[in-house]
């Protein structure tokens, strides 16, 4: 089956559904970054593009969902959709060590240049 429409019929209106929203988007901190909601719509985008230099195309898939949830209507990537709560736990679990993990790799180079501020003076600028 063609791939984007394998992916656009995993999804079905009035279907109950689990979505990851990344805390980046969260305006309530207590709020778990799992929803649930009600599929509305779906919709997708089949691309075929050539990188420069290379003589086959490449094809992406692009689908969106639109949702209900008890506050209000919105849509996310497929990828962000899920069919079960424990699928969607995981994926926002695995998630979550990744932003951990780029904080901490972040906090580590802010360390260091804290540190390369407090010892530099107006001779060794630049240095």
């Amino acid at each position: 089956m063609d791939k984007l429409l394998e992916e656009m019929n995993k999804f079905k209106e009035g279907q109950k559904v689990f979505v990851y929203s990344s805390p980046n988007h969260v305006t309530n901190p207590d709020q778990s970054p799992v929803w649930e909601a009600e599929v509305l719509s779906v919709s997708g985008i089949r691309t075929l593009a050539t990188e420069y230099g290379a003589d086959e195309l490449k094809e992406t898939i692009r689908v969106t969902v639109t949702l209900e949830s008890d506050w209000d209507s919105f849509s996310r990537d497929s990828k962000d959709i899920f069919l079960s709560f424990d699928e969607a736990k995981a994926y926002a679990a695995d998630a979550f060590n990744t932003l951990f993990e780029r904080r901490a790799a972040y906090t580590e180079k802010l360390n260091q240049a804290r540190i390369a501020l407090e010892n530099e003076t107006a001779e060794t600028v630049g240095e």
